[in-house]
């Protein structure tokens, strides 16, 4: 068994061709790429019985978003979003 350092993705594109490669170890990375119909292009496995995936996707595909930032909000703040929630439900059940 691979201990999670060694379970790793790597991404690779450049500026000239519209495809990106992946190459991935991870199962989970895996699972999802299947889930999101990608098929692999090539498999290896290590002699050990790792398995590690060659990908092709469209660098349309890569998104990278921006970091979430996490809110806190004070105790007044959160009790009047409350009430402004429960006026627009209110709102919207009586039309």
């Amino acid at each position: 068994m691979r201990i999670k350092l060694e379970r790793e993705t790597t991404l690779t594109f450049n500026e000239q061709e519209p495809d990106a490669f992946v190459w991935s170890a991870s199962k989970p990375f895996i699972r999802k790429m299947a889930k999101r119909g990608y098929l692999p292009t090539k498999s290896e496995e290590d002699g050990k019985g790792h398995l590690s995936y060659w990908y092709k996707i469209p660098k349309t595909a890569i998104v990278i978003s921006k970091p979430r930032m996490k809110v806190t909000l004070s105790e007044e703040r959160r009790v009047r979003l409350r009430e402004n929630l429960e006026k627009a439900r209110s709102i919207q059940k009586a039309t």
